[in-house]
């Protein structure tokens, strides 16, 4: 089975041990791939399952494929700031991902009104969070906080 990190670190490893309880002996190989590779693999008969994402506006990638739609995941904005909107970020930096979120991320800022500035690229969310916690800290302290660490 092919899926994203995101998918092989919530959903996957669910689903994995109720088909390894149900089947005994089952051997499952999981492969971190975004869904374009995971389709390819897929087409090529390299795995028998892929579980991908697609955003709402994409086009459906079905040529061959019978596709089980298994759930919708709501896209958040990631901020130290309660309430914080999209808008209020119309100048800062953003963090992209792989070419199909940086797409995403481009049309849902450019329904607000500007298009982002992506300063930096990683597919892991741990990385991203990481990132946004560590600018955003010392913007906040730098900028507004007094520091209150001594």
């Amino acid at each position: 089975m092919a899926a994203n990190a995101p998918a092989l670190s919530t959903i996957v490893p669910t689903a994995a041990a109720a088909l390894a309880q149900a089947h005994p002996g089952i051997e499952l190989s999981l492969i971190d791939r975004h869904p374009v590779e995971a389709l390819q693999l897929l087409r090529h008969g390299e795995i028998d399952v892929a579980l991908v994402f697609r955003y709402p506006d994409a086009p459906i990638e079905d040529a061959g494929f019978r596709l089980d739609h298994i759930g919708d995941d709501p896209i958040y904005l990631v901020s130290q700031r309660p309430g914080d909107s999209l808008a209020n970020h119309r100048h800062s930096i953003w963090i992209g991902g792989c070419d199909r979120c940086q797409a995403e991320l481009t049309t849902l800022c450019r329904s607000d009104g500007f298009t982002p500035r992506i300063g930096s690229l990683s597919d892991d969310m741990v990385v991203v969070q990481s990132l946004v916690a560590a600018v955003l800290a010392a913007l906040t302290e730098a900028t507004t906080a007094p520091n209150t660490t001594d």
